[in-house]
Protein backbone atom coordinates (compact mmCIF):
# COMPACT_ATOMS: atom_id res chain seq x y z
CA UNK A 1 0.00 0.00 0.00
CA UNK A 2 1.60 3.23 -1.36
CA UNK A 3 0.62 6.67 -1.29
CA UNK A 4 0.36 8.03 -4.47
CA UNK A 5 -1.07 10.96 -7.67
CA UNK A 6 -3.52 9.29 -9.39
CA UNK A 7 -2.79 9.18 -12.98
CA UNK A 8 -2.74 12.08 -15.34
CA UNK A 9 -5.04 11.76 -18.24
CA UNK A 10 -7.12 14.68 -20.05
CA UNK A 11 -8.97 17.29 -18.01
CA UNK A 12 -7.23 16.10 -15.03
CA UNK A 13 -4.13 18.23 -13.30
CA UNK A 14 -3.08 16.64 -9.89
CA UNK A 15 -1.43 18.35 -7.47
CA UNK A 16 1.99 17.22 -5.67
CA UNK A 17 1.44 14.58 -3.58
CA UNK A 18 5.10 13.43 -1.13
CA UNK A 19 4.63 9.94 -1.73
CA UNK A 20 4.79 7.66 1.40
CA UNK A 21 4.89 3.96 2.69
CA UNK A 22 3.03 2.74 5.88
CA UNK A 23 1.69 -1.03 6.81
CA UNK A 24 -1.41 -1.44 6.56
CA UNK A 25 -2.12 -4.82 7.87
CA UNK A 26 -4.25 -5.81 5.29
CA UNK A 27 -5.45 -9.29 4.64
CA UNK A 28 -6.91 -8.23 1.35
CA UNK A 29 -5.05 -10.35 -1.93
CA UNK A 30 -4.22 -7.16 -3.92
CA UNK A 31 -2.44 -4.20 -3.64
CA UNK A 32 -4.42 -1.21 -1.63
CA UNK A 33 -3.79 1.95 -3.58
CA UNK A 34 -4.75 5.37 -1.55
CA UNK A 35 -4.54 8.24 -4.32
CA UNK A 36 -5.76 12.05 -2.93
CA UNK A 37 -7.91 13.01 -5.61
CA UNK A 38 -6.70 15.79 -6.94
CA UNK A 39 -8.24 16.95 -10.32
CA UNK A 40 -9.73 19.90 -11.94
CA UNK A 41 -12.87 17.85 -12.96
CA UNK A 42 -13.98 14.31 -11.66
CA UNK A 43 -13.18 10.76 -13.37
CA UNK A 44 -15.82 8.94 -12.83
CA UNK A 45 -19.96 9.04 -11.72
CA UNK A 46 -19.07 6.67 -8.38
CA UNK A 47 -16.14 9.20 -7.53
CA UNK A 48 -18.08 12.10 -8.12
CA UNK A 49 -21.27 10.60 -5.84
CA UNK A 50 -18.48 9.61 -2.83
CA UNK A 51 -16.60 13.27 -2.98
CA UNK A 52 -20.17 15.05 -2.67
CA UNK A 53 -21.68 13.35 0.10
CA UNK A 54 -22.15 14.41 3.31
CA UNK A 55 -23.06 13.37 6.83
CA UNK A 56 -26.85 13.32 7.79
CA UNK A 57 -26.72 15.99 10.15
CA UNK A 58 -26.97 18.18 7.23
CA UNK A 59 -30.23 16.80 6.44
CA UNK A 60 -32.46 19.51 8.43
CA UNK A 61 -30.09 22.35 5.85
CA UNK A 62 -29.39 20.66 3.37
CA UNK A 63 -32.38 18.19 2.77
CA UNK A 64 -32.24 14.37 2.16
CA UNK A 65 -28.79 12.88 0.46
CA UNK A 66 -29.88 13.34 -3.13
CA UNK A 67 -30.62 16.95 -2.22
CA UNK A 68 -27.62 17.44 -0.70
CA UNK A 69 -25.01 15.83 -3.49
CA UNK A 70 -27.77 18.53 -5.90
CA UNK A 71 -26.11 21.25 -3.60
CA UNK A 72 -22.79 20.32 -2.91
CA UNK A 73 -21.32 18.63 -6.62
CA UNK A 74 -20.53 22.64 -8.13
CA UNK A 75 -18.05 23.02 -4.94
CA UNK A 76 -16.56 19.56 -4.35
CA UNK A 77 -12.92 20.18 -3.45
CA UNK A 78 -10.66 17.10 -4.73
CA UNK A 79 -7.76 18.06 -2.73
CA UNK A 80 -9.83 17.21 0.39
CA UNK A 81 -10.91 13.68 -0.51
CA UNK A 82 -9.09 10.23 -0.41
CA UNK A 83 -10.01 7.31 -2.12
CA UNK A 84 -8.66 3.92 -1.20
CA UNK A 85 -9.00 1.35 -4.02
CA UNK A 86 -8.68 -2.49 -4.01
CA UNK A 87 -7.57 -2.88 -7.95
CA UNK A 88 -9.60 -0.75 -10.03
CA UNK A 89 -12.40 -0.92 -7.15
CA UNK A 90 -12.58 2.09 -4.54
CA UNK A 91 -13.15 0.75 -1.40
CA UNK A 92 -13.47 3.59 1.05
CA UNK A 93 -12.95 7.07 1.29
CA UNK A 94 -11.57 9.95 3.36
CA UNK A 95 -13.06 13.93 3.44
CA UNK A 96 -10.91 16.17 5.46
CA UNK A 97 -10.14 19.02 6.41
CA UNK A 98 -7.01 21.26 6.49
CA UNK A 99 -6.19 24.75 6.86
CA UNK A 100 -9.72 25.64 6.61
CA UNK A 101 -10.68 24.22 3.22
CA UNK A 102 -12.73 21.46 3.22
CA UNK A 103 -14.06 18.71 0.23
CA UNK A 104 -17.00 21.19 -0.14
CA UNK A 105 -17.17 24.40 -1.35
CA UNK A 106 -20.71 25.69 -2.51
CA UNK A 107 -21.86 28.93 -2.79
CA UNK A 108 -24.98 31.01 -2.82
CA UNK A 109 -25.70 30.08 -6.14
CA UNK A 110 -25.17 26.82 -5.97
CA UNK A 111 -27.97 26.89 -3.04
CA UNK A 112 -30.16 29.32 -5.61
CA UNK A 113 -30.22 26.20 -8.42
CA UNK A 114 -31.63 23.95 -5.42
CA UNK A 115 -33.65 26.09 -3.28
CA UNK A 116 -36.16 29.13 -3.56
CA UNK A 117 -34.22 32.50 -2.99
CA UNK A 118 -35.44 32.56 0.67
CA UNK A 119 -35.15 29.34 1.47
CA UNK A 120 -31.75 29.56 -0.02
CA UNK A 121 -30.71 32.17 2.27
CA UNK A 122 -31.21 31.28 5.45
CA UNK A 123 -30.16 27.73 4.48
CA UNK A 124 -26.86 29.32 2.88
CA UNK A 125 -25.73 31.07 5.86
CA UNK A 126 -26.62 28.13 8.32
CA UNK A 127 -24.42 26.12 6.44
CA UNK A 128 -21.32 28.65 6.48
CA UNK A 129 -21.64 28.93 9.79
CA UNK A 130 -21.97 25.27 11.03
CA UNK A 131 -18.51 24.76 8.35
CA UNK A 132 -16.65 27.33 10.46
CA UNK A 133 -16.38 24.42 13.68
CA UNK A 134 -14.52 22.22 10.61
CA UNK A 135 -11.98 25.07 9.15
CA UNK A 136 -10.64 26.36 12.26
CA UNK A 137 -8.58 23.07 12.67
CA UNK A 138 -5.54 22.34 11.24
CA UNK A 139 -6.93 19.20 10.14
CA UNK A 140 -10.01 18.02 10.35
CA UNK A 141 -11.52 14.00 9.44
CA UNK A 142 -14.67 15.04 7.93
CA UNK A 143 -15.89 11.83 6.69
CA UNK A 144 -14.00 8.10 6.70
CA UNK A 145 -16.77 5.42 4.79
CA UNK A 146 -15.33 1.57 3.71
CA UNK A 147 -17.41 -0.07 1.87
CA UNK A 148 -19.43 -3.10 3.70
CA UNK A 149 -17.58 -5.39 1.76
CA UNK A 150 -14.11 -4.26 2.61
CA UNK A 151 -14.67 -3.69 6.19
CA UNK A 152 -12.72 -5.40 8.78
CA UNK A 153 -10.36 -6.30 6.18
CA UNK A 154 -7.81 -3.49 6.97
CA UNK A 155 -8.71 -0.44 4.66
CA UNK A 156 -10.24 1.90 7.22
CA UNK A 157 -6.18 1.44 8.28
CA UNK A 158 -4.89 1.43 5.90
CA UNK A 159 -6.98 4.76 4.16
CA UNK A 160 -6.34 6.87 8.11
CA UNK A 161 -2.48 5.75 7.98
CA UNK A 162 -2.33 7.52 4.18
CA UNK A 163 -4.21 10.27 5.44
CA UNK A 164 -1.43 11.33 8.22
CA UNK A 165 1.42 10.60 5.84
CA UNK A 166 -0.40 13.37 3.47
CA UNK A 167 -0.40 15.62 6.14
CA UNK A 168 2.91 14.85 7.00
CA UNK A 169 4.03 15.99 3.78
CA UNK A 170 1.99 18.88 4.04
CA UNK A 171 3.64 20.24 7.44
CA UNK A 172 0.32 19.50 9.84
CA UNK A 173 1.21 19.23 12.99
CA UNK A 174 -1.99 18.42 15.14
CA UNK A 175 -4.76 16.76 13.42
CA UNK A 176 -8.15 16.02 15.03
CA UNK A 177 -11.37 13.85 14.77
CA UNK A 178 -14.45 13.40 16.36
CA UNK A 179 -16.34 9.78 17.50
CA UNK A 180 -19.39 9.31 18.95
CA UNK A 181 -19.42 7.96 22.52
CA UNK A 182 -21.73 5.06 21.32
CA UNK A 183 -19.27 3.72 18.98
CA UNK A 184 -16.76 1.86 20.92
CA UNK A 185 -15.32 -0.01 18.03
CA UNK A 186 -14.01 3.06 16.08
CA UNK A 187 -13.09 4.68 19.13
CA UNK A 188 -10.66 1.22 20.32
CA UNK A 189 -9.52 1.88 16.09
CA UNK A 190 -8.36 5.48 16.36
CA UNK A 191 -6.75 4.68 19.77
CA UNK A 192 -4.74 1.99 18.33
CA UNK A 193 -3.57 4.04 15.49
CA UNK A 194 -2.14 6.40 17.94
CA UNK A 195 -5.07 9.12 18.32
CA UNK A 196 -5.78 10.42 21.57
CA UNK A 197 -8.57 11.72 24.17
CA UNK A 198 -8.01 15.33 24.07
CA UNK A 199 -8.38 16.16 27.79
CA UNK A 200 -8.77 19.99 27.49
CA UNK A 201 -12.14 19.84 25.20
CA UNK A 202 -14.10 21.10 28.10
CA UNK A 203 -17.27 21.70 25.67
CA UNK A 204 -17.24 17.78 25.21
CA UNK A 205 -16.65 16.47 28.68
CA UNK A 206 -19.22 18.43 29.18
CA UNK A 207 -21.88 16.97 26.53
CA UNK A 208 -22.11 13.96 28.40
CA UNK A 209 -23.87 15.41 31.14
CA UNK A 210 -27.26 16.12 28.54
CA UNK A 211 -26.32 13.62 26.02
CA UNK A 212 -26.70 9.89 26.02
CA UNK A 213 -24.42 9.67 22.82
CA UNK A 214 -21.52 12.45 22.62
CA UNK A 215 -18.80 13.50 20.59
CA UNK A 216 -15.10 12.57 21.85
CA UNK A 217 -12.47 14.79 20.11
CA UNK A 218 -9.77 12.68 19.54
CA UNK A 219 -6.14 14.51 18.58
CA UNK A 220 -3.04 12.97 16.47
CA UNK A 221 0.32 15.14 17.18
CA UNK A 222 2.70 15.16 14.19
CA UNK A 223 5.02 17.74 15.24
CA UNK A 224 7.58 15.64 15.99
CA UNK A 225 7.46 13.18 12.89
CA UNK A 226 7.76 16.32 10.90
Amino acid sequence: MHLSTPPTSAGKSPDSVSPGTVSSGSALSSELNVSCAQYSVFTTPEELRFASGAPAFWKPILGAAKRRQQVLTPGVNWNRVLFVRSGSEIAGYLQFYMRGNGPHNPNFKDFIAVFSVGQACWRFLLYKAISYRFQRFEAYAYRVIVKESFRSRGVGRCLVLSWLEHLKAQGVRKVTLEVWSNNPRAYDFYLQLGFRVDQRAIFHRALRWFMKSYPIKMVYDLSNEI
